[in-house]
């Protein structure tokens, strides 16, 4: 854990959460004989951080929670609810890491979009081999984490003034206005991100949550934090409105949530609370 606490210049306060932490997981039985190896390990320790303070939230919670081999990282259940939960740590790309290294001046918001999109993208393909494997059912509740810790935006929202989590699976765009010939403000709109443009040239389009391709992944859970204290403020659920499954916005214990509503035909959206901040 020190090497942990050396990459962050950690508090002793949090370095006692960590260890808390990883006394909790042990104790699960959730620690894999990679566990610690993984903690010590450049390439892997804020992933493996990442499932440590994850499934310890959830414990906290009341969950059972356990830890899976061959399938998705976890499955937490409470009475009668079953949720498979794998998460995801995606790492800078090269066009970005110039810029983590040395965060000055605009923050490349659509390169840090464009880790998250993808990272979602290949995990919800991650979930179809489960599937087709057998180990996770059809009908049953899944559910990505993702956190963006590595990508070096500690605030984790887009242009959108949505979360990271929110811009990965719906085309929200930035605002946009209306002026009258004069210089009049008219009203405002909100503009739609049709598709973002990968490395390699391959485009990719951020409306997971809009087609019936994903309907099968009934939500994204997003943060920016590896402090287990956080989680509750600094973790957004992003549920997937044309999901056949639905879960309680607050089944994740924290309290800000994707709110969808439907007008018409049109669909409106908003960050709220489950506190009712």
């Amino acid at each position: 854990m020190q090497v942990l606490i050396s990459e962050f210049g950690a508090a002793d306060w949090l370095l006692s959460e960590y260890e808390a932490s990883t006394k909790l997981f042990v104790e699960a039985d959730l620690a894999d004989k990679h566990f610690l190896s993984c903690l010590s390990s450049n390439d892997n320790q804020i992933a493996m951080l990442w499932e440590l303070i994850l499934g310890c939230h959830f414990i906290k919670l009341g969950y059972n929670v356990e830890r899976t081999n061959h399938g998705p990282d976890f499955l937490v259940e409470k009475d009668g609810l079953r949720v498979w939960v794998e998460c995801h740590v995606p790492k800078p790309s090269d066009a970005l890491n110039d810029w983590v290294n040395d965060p000055n001046g605009f923050v490349p918001v659509d390169q840090i979009r464009l880790r998250w999109t993808n990272g979602f993208f290949e995990k919800a393909r991650q979930f179809n081999k489960f599937r087709a494997r057998g180990i996770v059912r059809k009908g049953d509740i899944c559910t990505i984490a993702i956190n963006g810790f590595l990508l070096g935006d500690p605030f984790g929202s887009g242009e959108s003034g949505f979360p990271y989590a929110a811009e990965t699976v719906y085309p929200f765009g930035p605002i946009g206005f209306r002026f009258s010939r004069d210089g009049k403000l008219l009203g405002q709109f909100r503009e739609s991100t049709d598709k973002l443009i990968k490395e390699n040239l391959e485009p990719i389009n951020p409306n997971f949550f809009c087609v019936d391709d994903y309907k099968d992944v009934t939500g994204l859970l997003g943060s920016v934090t590896l402090k287990p204290s956080e989680l509750f403020d600094r973790m957004y659920w992003v549920p997937n409105r044309i999901s056949a499954k639905s879960l309680a916005p607050a089944w994740a214990g924290t309290r800000l949530y994707l709110e969808s509503k439907k007008f018409g035909h049109e669909w409106k959206h908003r960050m709220s609370s489950t506190d009712g901040k």
